[in-house]
């Protein structure tokens, strides 16, 4: 490349959001009706940083809904020129066609709400952005200027669209409600964003479909959900831990969670 520039970021994000299983596809189109959870939390803000006079720089940013975020994709190391879209179609596509983080230069772009101003803060929700992401700059949301909703949008109008309504067993509500209430573990969401399009595309989310029913993972959690394929519907029967007992009572505890999961095994293990 004939150029390179050098860019300071102006702020950091702060989120409960660590890791890219935990982030919404396309945030604005995701809400999560089954659990009437925003996809957002009280955690989710920019934070810009002291001592650059950024306080002005925000005068009369609060009188706009939205705003575009642009930030780097801290975590990415390589690109590809090729990339498997997350739903609908088994063919690769160019990244610059997409909305890949792995690009040759890792700079994303959201539109976020703003939820409030609190001095260096602005608090956002419909967040597709990781925790301790360097935000480069900020930009407001102008609808007249911004928003084209008759243009093609190329590959996309050919991706299966076919989407699966999630229901949820009693049993697996209760225990989802637990974790959410007691640990702030907000399994609805991730289930919801990974079962809706393409379920059981083990190339697309991690599967286990050797068992009696599918099984979703998500870190140390184990999902079992039944599929009915004509009517469209995903049913989550149950939530599990994955650690066998002999794990359990290891001292090794590599995700500082297995509290969590014992304390959910002793209220749901006799069910």
């Amino acid at each position: 490349m004939a150029n390179s520039f050098n860019y300071t970021p102006i702020g950091i994000f702060k989120s409960s959001a660590v890791n890219n299983y935990d982030l919404p596809r396309q945030p604005q189109n995701q809400l999560d009706e089954e659990s009437s959870v925003k996809l957002h939390h009280d955690s989710d803000y920019i934070e810009l940083f002291k001592g650059h006079n950024f306080e002005q720089a925000l005068l009369d940013l609060d009188g706009f809904s939205r705003l575009w975020v642009i930030f780097q994709f801290h975590k990415n190391e390589n690109w590809n020129p090729m990339i498997l879209p997350p739903r609908g179609s088994d063919k690769k596509v160019g990244v610059f066609s997409s909305r890949s983080p792995y690009r040759p230069n890792p700079i994303g772009i959201s539109c976020l709400e703003i939820i409030q101003i609190q001095g260096l803060k602005i608090f956002v929700s419909s967040a597709d952005i990781l925790a301790e992401t360097p935000i480069l700059d900020i930009k407001p949301y102008i609808p007249y200027c911004d928003a084209f909703p008759n243009s093609k949008v190329g590959w996309l109008e050919n991706i299966d669209q076919k989407k699966y309504s999630i229901e949820y067993s009693p049993l697996s509500q209760e225990q989802l409600s637990y974790l959410l209430n007691h640990h702030q573990l907000d399994l609805y969401s991730f289930i919801n964003r990974s079962l809706e399009f393409e379920p059981t595309n083990s190339d697309k989310k991690r599967l286990i479909l050797d068992q009696k029913h599918p099984i979703l993972c998500y870190r140390t959690w184990r999902v079992e959900f039944t599929l009915n394929v004509e009517s469209q519907q995903v049913l989550i029967q149950k939530v599990f831990s994955a650690y066998s007992s002999t794990e359990l009572n290891s001292s090794t505890d590599i995700y500082q969670d297995k509290k969590i999961h014992t304390q959910f095994l002793e209220r749901f293990d006799k069910l």
